[in-house]
C-alpha cells in the first residue's frame, strides 16, 4: 500500500493470510442441492456456493437438514503432495463425506474449517463431496442463514507446511520504536523429523528481515519465533484516519528448498484503556459506532465485497469509527477492510443470554467450556483474526444469563494465552459488580479490561445506568456497545439523540458508543414483536441499504466538529468549522483533512468550487473560518463538505442560496400500497423487497420480457422479498409485484425493469462535476449499487486504483483525467473528469 496525497491508492492487492496456494482448486459455483423434502423424494435442485439457501424463495424459511452435493477431480500434477479441503464458513452443523468416507463435523457458522483428504482421493480420477448443513440453532434475534456461506477449496502442501502465523508488533510510546515478534507454526506431516528454516520480510522494510530455525518431529506441530526492533523511521502507525498497514510474508525452506509461505499484513498502533478513557498512539480518543448485523435478503450472511465496502463507508461518513460490531465473527472481508479504511474492532463470538450448547451454571460448568464450543470458537476467531490492527479487543459473549460472571472470568486466561495484545472484555447488559459472586446480573469487574454496557429505553434511563456503573466501578472506562429507543420499517423513522450524547459527552470516562443497529435485519424472533416482513427494524437503514431520516441524524451528530456554519451575503459567505470539545462525543485531532465548498445548479451538477487544505484540529481549539466568493449567477445550493486524510466525506452543510437557509434532513412520501423498497439484480435472478403487512401470506410477481407483456407469474408464502430465477443474464425483464393479504390479493406496484447482472460490468460513473486543490481533484460522482473500487487513469497513462465503494466525494490525484468503477465481474467504461 502507498498514499498519494492522503488517499489511499493500492497498486496490486495483498489477500489477508494468502498461503502457497497455487495448487489450488476452487469448489465454488453450482452444487446439487436438496432440503429435507426433496432427498425423500431423491430428487435435487442446483444452487450456487457460496450462498445461503434462504436467499431463495423455495427455501426462504426453510429450517433444518440440507444437502449438498458435487464432484470434482484431483489434478494429475499434484501426485505426491497432501491434498486438504477447505470449508471457509458453513452454517451451522456440518457433516462431510468424501467417496463416502466420513470426515467429520464442524460446529460454529462462521469461522473455517479443513480436512485432509489425501487418503480418500485418487489424482486423477473423479471424487464425489456430500455436506450435510443443518441451520436449526439460532442466537439471538438475528437469521439463522443456512448455508454453505463461504467459499470452499482443495489445495495441496508438502508433508511440512505452515499452519499460522501472529505477528506481535509492541509500540513503545516513549521511544517510538516497535518490538516486532513474529511466532509461526509449522507442521510435519512426514514419518520423519525435519529441521527446518523460515525468512520472514517485510515488504515496506526491505532492510528488515527475521530468520527463524528449528527441528519439527513426525507427527507434531512446533512453534517457532524471533523478535526485531524497528526503530522510529521504521515505525509508521495505523489509527482510524490514517491505517498505516506493512505486508510480512514467511517463507519455509527444507534442506534450502521453498517449499511453503503465508502472506499476512498488520498494523503497529498502542491501544491502552485508563479510568478516564480509551487512548490510541497515546491519544485519547471518544468514537462513535454501529453495530452492524452480517444480514441481507439477497446475501444472507455471505458479505459480497461490494456489499462490505458500502456498508463500512456509509458507516464512516456518519462518524462511525469503534464498535462491537456484531455478535460472531466477522467475514474476512470485512476485516480486511477495516484494516484499510481504519475502523477500530471487538470482536465477539455467537453466545448471547441463555443461548448456549453446553451447560453454563456452575463455575465447573464455565470451566468445561473452555474444552467444549466456546471455547473452540473463541480460539478459531482469534487465531485466525489475530494479524487484523483494526481490532483492539476480544468478547466471550452478549448479555450472559446464568453464571455469567464465571464464564467470563475462566475465560479470560484462556483468551490472553492466545492473543496478550488486546483487550477482553464481555458485553453486559445487566452490570459489572468490584465484588461479585458469581451470577449473571454483576459480572465481575476484575475479569474485564473495560465496561461495554447494553441499554435500551428513555435517555434518562440510559445516563443514570452510567452514572451508577461509574459510581460503582470507576476504574474502568464505559462504552455503550449497545444503545437504541424506538425502532421502525418506516424511512421516515427517526429518534433524537443529540441531547444524549451531549449529556455523556460531559463524563470524561465515556469513550462513546454504537447504535443497535447499522441495518434492519432479517429475523424470526417473537418474544418482542418483528414486524410482518421478518425485518428486525432497529436500523439507521432498511435491509436493502436504503437511509432512513435516522442515519442522516447520526452523520449529523457523530460527525468530528461541532459545526460547519455558513453566512451569505450575495455571492460571498463566510464559512466556519467549529471544532469539538474534550467534554464532546465524539472527540479527537484531526489531521491532514481538507474541506471542500461546491456551488450547484438545481440538477446537483457542480459549477465552481475549490479543495482546500486543513491544518491540524484538536479538541477546543479556536475556529477555522474562510470566505469564499463565486461568479456563477446559476447556484442553487452550496455545499461545503469536510473530507479526512484518506478520503471520507465525513461531514457536510448543504445551504439553499435561494432560501437563506439550511437543507433539513431528508424525508420520504408516504409508503404505496405495495411499498416496493428493491428491485435488485442478481446472477441469472433478480429480487424484489417488499414491506409485507400484518395478515400477509405471501408475494406475487409477475414478469416477461416486454413491457405490458408479463406472462410469467412466481407466488409464493414469503414476507418482505421474493427471488425470481432461471433468468438470462444480460437481459432484460419488466414486472409487478403485489401482496397476497389475508382476505386477497392485493394492487399491482407499478412497473419495473430489472437486467439480471451475472457476468456483467457495472456502468461507467455518472460525473456530476469536479473542484481542484493544490495537488488533489474532488468528484461528485454516482456509481452502481455493486461497485467495491475505483480505477482512476492520470495524464501520465498511469492507472491507480482507488479501493473504496461509496466514499462521498472521490478524491483523486490533480493529474486524473477519467475514472472507471469496478465491480464483481469487471471494470466498467470510463468517464472523463
Amino acid at each position: 500500500m502507498r498514499k498519494i496525497a492522503g488517499i489511499l491508492i493500492f497498486i496490486t492487492l495483498t489477500i489477508q493470510s494468502a498461503s502457497s496456494v497455487e495448487l489450488s482448486l476452487s469448489l465454488d459455483g453450482d452444487w446439487k442441492f436438496a432440503d429435507k423434502s426433496l432427498k425423500s423424494m431423491g430428487e435435487w435442485d442446483v444452487l450456487p456456493v457460496p450462498a445461503s439457501w434462504n436467499t431463495f424463495t423455495e427455501y426462504a424459511d426453510y429450517i433444518g437438514d440440507a444437502w449438498y452435493e458435487r464432484t470434482f477431480t484431483v489434478p494429475r500434477s499434484w501426485k505426491g503432495k497432501r491434498i486438504y479441503l477447505k470449508f471457509d464458513a458453513v452454517y451451522d452443523i456440518a457433516d462431510v463425506w468424501c467417496n463416502g468416507e466420513y470426515l467429520g463435523q464442524h460446529t460454529g457458522g462462521y469461522t473455517p474449517f479443513e480436512f485432509d483428504v489425501t487418503e480418500v482421493v485418487d489424482q486423477g480420477k473423479e471424487a464425489e463431496l456430500l455436506v450435510k448443513v443443518n441451520n436449526e440453532h439460532v442466537v439471538g434475534a438475528w437469521f439463522q442463514w443456512g448455508g454453505i456461506n463461504r467459499s470452499v477449496s482443495l489445495f495441496a502442501k508438502e508433508e511440512l507446511r505452515i499452519i499460522r502465523q501472529k505477528i506481535e508488533p509492541i509500540l513503545d510510546l516513549e521511544t517510538g520504536t516497535t518490538q516486532l515478534r513474529l511466532v509461526v507454526t509449522v507442521e510435519n506431516r512426514s514419518n520423519e523429523a525435519a529441521s527446518v528454516q523460515l525468512e520472514a520480510d517485510i515488504e515496506e522494510l526491505p532492510d528488515v528481515s527475521l530468520r527463524l530455525r528449528g527441528r519439527v518431529e513426525s507427527g507434531e506441530q512446533v512453534e517457532l519465533s524471533q523478535q526485531v526492533t524497528l526503530n522510529t523511521e521504521q515505525t509508521r502507525l495505523w489509527h482510524f484516519d490514517d491505517p498505516q498497514l506493512y505486508h510480512l510474508q514467511t517463507t519455509l525452506y527444507s534442506d534450502d528448498e521453498s517449499i511453503d509461505y503465508l502472506a499476512d499484513r498488520f498494523g503497529i498502533r498502542s491501544i491502552v484503556v485508563k479510568p478516564d478513557g480509551l487512548y490510541l498512539n497515546g491519544e485519547k480518543v471518544r468514537l462513535m459506532g454501529y453495530n452492524r448485523v452480517h444480514d441481507h435478503r439477497a446475501y444472507g450472511n455471505t458479505e459480497p465485497l461490494h456489499l462490505v465496502r458500502s456498508d463500512i463507508d456509509m458507516m464512516k461518513r456518519s462518524g462511525a469509527n469503534f464498535s462491537r460490531i456484531m455478535h460472531a465473527p466477522s467475514a474476512p472481508e470485512l476485516l480486511d477492510y477495516c484494516d484499510e479504511v481504519g475502523y477500530l474492532l471487538w470482536c465477539e463470538i455467537p453466545m448471547w443470554q441463555p443461548v448456549y450448547r453446553v451447560p453454563m451454571g456452575s463455575r465447573e460448568d464455565a470451566k468445561k467450556s473452555l474444552q467444549s464450543y466456546p471455547g473452540t470458537a473463541l480460539r478459531e476467531m482469534i487465531q485466525r483474526d489475530w494479524n487484523h490492527p483494526s481490532i483492539i479487543g476480544w468478547s466471550p459473549g452478549n448479555e450472559l444469563r446464568q453464571e455469567a460472571s464465571y464464564y467470563v472470568e475462566e475465560m479470560r486466561p484462556f483468551v490472553l494465552n492466545l492473543d496478550s495484545t488486546r483487550l477482553y472484555a464481555n458485553i453486559h447488559d445487566q452490570g459489572f459488580s468490584n465484588d461479585s459472586k458469581g451470577g449473571w446480573k454483576g459480572v465481575d469487574a476484575h475479569s474485564v479490561d473495560v465496561m461495554l454496557i447494553n441499554k435500551y429505553g428513555k435517555h434518562d434511563t440510559k445516563i443514570n445506568n452510567v452514572l451508577s456503573h461509574h459510581e460503582k466501578v470507576p476504574q474502568l472506562p464505559i462504552f455503550y456497545s449497545e444503545f437504541g429507543e424506538t425502532r421502525s420499517e418506516s424511512l421516515n423513522h427517526m429518534v433524537e439523540y443529540r441531547s444524549l450524547w451531549e449529556r455523556l459527552g460531559k463524563e470524561e470516562y465515556v469513550i462513546g458508543g454504537a447504535h443497535w443497529t447499522f441495518n434492519d435485519y432479517r429475523s424470526l424472533w417473537t418474544r418482542s414483536p418483528t414486524p410482518h416482513s421478518q425485518n428486525r427494524d432497529w436500523g439507521a437503514v432498511d435491509i436493502w441499504r436504503n437511509p432512513k431520516t435516522l442515519y442522516y441524524h447520526f452523520a449529523e451528530i457523530q460527525q468530528p466538529v461541532r459545526s460547519i456554519d455558513i453566512e451569505q451575503t450575495g455571492k460571498t459567505a463566510t464559512v466556519s468549522i467549529v471544532p469539538r470539545g474534550r467534554l464532546e462525543i465524539p472527540s479527537f485531532t484531526l489531521r491532514d483533512y481538507s474541506w471542500t465548498y461546491e456551488l450547484l445548479d438545481e440538477e446537483g451538477r457542480v459549477l465552481e468550487g475549490q479543495l482546500r487544505r486543513l491544518d491540524t484540529i484538536e479538541p477546543d481549539s479556536e475556529a477555522v473560518v474562510n470566505t469564499i466568493n463565486w461568479e456563477t449567477e446559476s447556484a442553487k445550493e452550496l455545499v461545503v463538505s469536510l473530507v479526512s486524510k484518506i478520503g471520507y466525506t465525513v461531514a457536510e452543510r448543504r445551504y439553499d442560496l435561494i432560501g437563506g437557509e439550511y437543507l433539513s434532513l431528508p424525508s420520504f412520501p408516504a409508503a404505496e400500497n405495495p411499498e416496493v423498497r428493491k428491485v435488485l439484480p442478481l446472477d441469472r435472478s433478480f429480487m424484489v423487497g417488499v414491506t409485507s403487512l400484518d395478515g400477509d401470506t405471501g408475494l406475487e410477481v409477475r414478469y416477461g420480457t416486454a413491457s405490458g407483456r408479463l406472462d410469467q407469474v412466481v407466488s409464493a408464502p414469503v414476507r418482505g422479498g421474493i427471488r425470481v430465477r432461471g433468468l438470462e443474464n444480460g437481459r432484460q425483464y419488466f414486472g409487478q409485484i403485489r401482496r397476497i393479504e389475508a382476505n386477497g390479493l392485493g394492487p399491482w406496484s407499478p412497473e419495473f425493469q430489472v437486467v439480471p447482472d451475472g457476468g456483467l460490468v457495472p456502468s461507467a460513473p455518472e460525473i456530476f462535476g469536479v473542484v481542484l486543490g493544490e495537488s488533489q481533484k474532488a468528484v461528485r460522482f454516482k456509481a452502481d449499487e455493486k461497485v467495491s473500487a475505483y480505477r482512476v487513469a492520470l495524464s501520465s497513462g498511469e492507472v491507480v486504483s482507488i479501493e473504496f465503494s461509496n466514499p462521498g466525494l472521490l478524491i483523486v490525484p490533480l493529474a486524473a483525467e477519467s475514472v472507471a468503477a469496478v465491480g464483481e465481474y469487471g471494470v466498467s467504461e470510463f468517464s472523463k473528469l
